[in-house]
């Protein structure tokens, strides 16, 4: 009888050992998603962009100028911070400093963006991008100089 008592207490206490571990783990993995979050990344001010392009003005320049990958990814990563470059088949080049979303949520990312001639329209135009986040998903733009802008692009259509 002693024996099966003391079977009962220890798969008792295993239980409770494995229900504290769980929720633990758990605990642990919803923490590390909450402080990763993409949710949580905030799009890098105008301000900032602003500074990075007049900083980095003559290697932008010549980014469009560029056509083969090596010379322009050589390029791209001397520029502080690197950007994420994107290029579309109408001739734009976008060059990304803040991007959060998955495939599965909403997302959104702000760079800056160089519109060739041959584009008609390249978003809508705002004096500011800094606090957009209550308008409806689009590709929102601030100029900087012909060609040149900041751009902020929210998805979810």
């Amino acid at each position: 009888m002693s024996v099966k008592l003391s079977l009962q207490r220890l798969l008792r206490a295993a239980l409770v050992v494995a229900f504290v571990l769980i929720i633990s783990f758990g605990a642990v993995i919803g923490i590390s998603f909450w402080k990763t979050s993409p949710w949580r990344i905030h799009p890098p001010s105008d301000q900032t962009l602003i500074a990075i392009f007049k900083e980095n003005r003559s290697k932008f320049e010549k980014l469009v100028s560029i056509k083969s990958g090596n010379e322009r990814d050589q390029l791209l990563s001397t520029l502080n911070p690197v950007p994420h470059f994107t290029y579309s088949p109408f001739g734009t080049m976008g060059f990304i400093y803040g991007e959060a979303g998955s495939a599965i949520s909403l997302g959104w990312a702000k760079g800056i963006e160089h519109v060739p001639d041959n584009q008609v329209s390249v978003g809508i135009i705002k004096p500011s991008l800094d606090d957009i986040n209550d308008l409806p998903p689009d590709t929102y733009v601030r100029q900087l100089e012909p060609h040149w802008y900041i751009f902020y692009q929210k998805d979810g259509k």
